[in-house]
């Protein structure tokens, strides 16, 4: 009943309360490549509005060439800058036997914008993976020969929409790129260690020769077809696909590959598609779920072989025939909306204004990482993950009763995530305007009556000191016995923030032994007060089956108590004896083998708590409590 209760009310209207296209941030445009898989032209709305404003307002972190007509630069040894650079209109920046330092994007948009990087090496340091982004748009070109693009080896984005062309040719990559081809635009890539994946849409062009690592992703639109038998992976001498293709229609985009090694083959397919495999081995299927789709999704499992599988979705066709597929990942847009069960996922990405929820899954992270952006709203109920979890532009993630075994859990933009009552392996971090709210009760899970139990967690909301969103206000602790309706309160508002240590003592005499539930509510600052619940099991065991503390202190004492780094273990038996030191449900947390008559033992590091000393000797045990500040 509790691990799957989910109490909220965080309204999911508060996704329309701070879009502000107006104000991007300046120094991570990260919401424009969130994912390994796929870049949204439609956030380049949002990108143009900061780079007019860059224009306009001649910021001193912006190195413009463009800002007015015939503008040229060439940038030769060494060079650092600290924010974007923006090639614009007509103008020409070439960098030419540089060495060279920039942390920031790049944009090149115009009608003849260029830039050009030849002989050079171009570091672009990221504090995490996507951060940085490489963007063509208008008619802007970009070339790089017989160069390095370093970005510190974390994966990295390259946007490429309307008619915008980029050639690269003799390019070392440093870190992994995902490349999003849109509109009409072209990429050449040649004689490269890495040339990364692809999501490829709309009427674009590519070509890949002699090209190492390249992961084609095939978008597949509503209404096309296509029924595709793909090459053996690995190196793969040539393949052709365009609308002319055997088995293939409502496809634009032509892909043209020769002499590559490292293929992999990916697709894309969207609602209201036709799409049947064969004979192949499929690296990644990301599907799209658009417009006002609602479907329930379940049912699909990485590294999977399937003889003749049909999937169980009722807005598109997808058929596999002796076909395997290593990584299935969900992706949803526009106002759709995807319930999620009974999978092991790659990869899960919520954009624009749609809605997850998913309960009983696993993400395993070979396709990337758990995300929501823009303005879509994620509730993710008893998943165990494995990858990184994000939050950007003005999305809410609710990560509930699940675990989180790696990977950060960041926030970005203004968006807020909220972790309640999961175990994680680090806390949740809120960069740019963001906010994290994280509710966990801890410790401990069971307990006798008539004793005073230290109630362990964390309660807490953070936001950065630019942040408008909410802030802490105070926690509250209940408890109820199983089944009642009643809740009993702990503790009054509290309106000091915990982070993993003691949030308050609950008094259990007089209480019946059985199974209680206890509940941790935070509430935030704001007018109408965000509040949010994390619910425990508890079992409380009659006093009875208390160890009782057996006490002979002619042969055993040990002080200060409560202690707070160390303490004095005294040994009057003239004997060895054996020390364990264990929490108050019976797990040992140390042992000690003590020959001397005085033992300094420290235990600075253990958790605020209540702790049990068993001491040992031929026969006898004798048990004691100390407590750690």
């Amino acid at each position: 009943m509790i691990p799957g209760h989910v109490s909220a009310e965080i309204s999911r209207q508060y996704n329309n309360k701070y879009i502000d296209t107006e104000k991007p941030s300046a120094t991570d445009s990260s919401h424009n490549g969130l994912n390994s898989l796929i870049l949204l032209k439609e956030n380049l709305g949002i990108v143009f509005s900061s780079v007019k404003k860059n224009l306009h307002s001649k910021q001193s972190d912006s190195l413009i060439v463009g800002a007015v007509p015939g503008d040229s630069l060439i940038i030769t040894g060494n060079f650092t800058h600290n924010g974007p650079i923006i090639v614009w209109g007509d103008g020409i920046l070439r960098f030419k036997n540089a060495n060279a330092s920039v942390y920031g994007d790049i944009y090149v948009w115009g009608e003849t914008a260029t830039l050009t990087i030849d002989s050079s090496y171009i570091y672009c340091p990221q504090q995490f993976f996507y951060q940085r982004n490489l963007v063509a748009a208008g008619g802007g070109k970009i070339k790089v020969t017989n160069s390095t693009l370093d970005y510190g080896g974390l994966s990295h984005s390259l946007l490429a929409t309307d008619s915008a062309y980029v050639e690269m040719d003799s390019v070392h990559n440093i870190g992994f790129t995902t490349n999003g081809v849109y509109e009409k635009s072209s990429i050449k890539i040649s004689r490269t260690n890495q040339a990364g994946e692809y999501v490829i849409t709309d009427f674009s062009n590519l070509n890949f020769d002699d090209a190492n690592t390249v992961l084609l992703w095939h978008q597949i639109p509503a209404g096309a077809v296509f029924n595709m038998d793909f090459p053996a992976n690995n190196n793969v001498a040539h393949y052709e696909l365009n609308n002319t293709t055997p088995g293939i229609s409502g496809i634009n985009y032509i892909i043209n590959l020769d002499n590559c090694t490292d293929v992999m083959w990916a697709l894309m397919p969207s609602s209201g598609s036709d799409v049947s495999i064969s004979n192949s081995e499929i690296r990644a299927i990301g599907l799209w779920f658009t417009g006002s789709d609602t479907v329930e999704v379940n049912g699909f499992v990485n590294n999977s072989d399937y003889t003749n599988f049909t999937a169980g979705l009722s807005d598109r066709n997808l058929n596999l025939v002796n076909t395997s597929v290593q990584t299935w990942s969900l992706y949803t847009f526009e106002q759709a909306a995807i319930k999620v069960s009974g999978c092991i996922v790659g990869e899960i990405g919520a954009m624009e204004q749609s809605y997850v929820k998913a309960t009983n899954i696993y993400v395993d992270g070979s396709g990337g990482y758990y995300f929501c952006n823009d303005a879509s709203f994620v509730i993710s109920v008893n998943t165990n993950t494995t990858s990184s979890l994000r939050t950007a532009g003005n999305s809410i993630l609710l990560y509930a009763y699940s675990t989180l075994s790696n990977g950060q859990l960041l926030a970005l933009d203004n968006s807020v995530m909220v972790v309640l009552q999961s175990l994680i392996p680090e806390d949740p971090i809120a960069l740019d305007a963001a906010c994290t709210w994280l509710v966990n009760l801890e410790t401990p899970y069971s307990v006798y009556t008539d004793t005073l139990v230290s109630l362990n967690g964390s309660a807490w909301i953070d936001k950065t000191p630019v942040s408008q969103l909410m802030d802490f206000s105070y926690y509250q602790l209940f408890y109820q016995f199983d089944g009642d309706t009643t809740w009993n309160a702990i503790t009054p508002k509290i309106t000091q923030e915990k982070y993993h240590e003691p949030l308050a003592l609950w008094n259990t005499h007089g209480l019946q032994a059985g199974s209680y539930v206890l509940k941790l509510l935070v509430a935030d600052n704001f007018p109408d007060t965000n509040k949010m619940e994390a619910l425990k099991s508890i079992t409380l065991l009659p006093a009875f089956l208390n160890m009782e503390e057996s006490r002979n202190d002619d042969l055993f004492a040990f002080y200060p108590n409560p202690v707070e780094g160390s303490f004095t273990f005294v040994n009057n038996s003239g004997g060895e004896v054996e020390l364990s030191i264990m929490d108050i449900y019976g797990r040992v947390i140390k042992n000690f083998l003590l020959f001397n008559e005085i033992s300094l033992i420290d235990i600075g590091y253990f958790s605020a708590g209540i702790y049990n000393l068993t001491v040992k000797q031929n026969n006898r045990t004798d048990v004691f409590k100390i407590v750690k500040k």
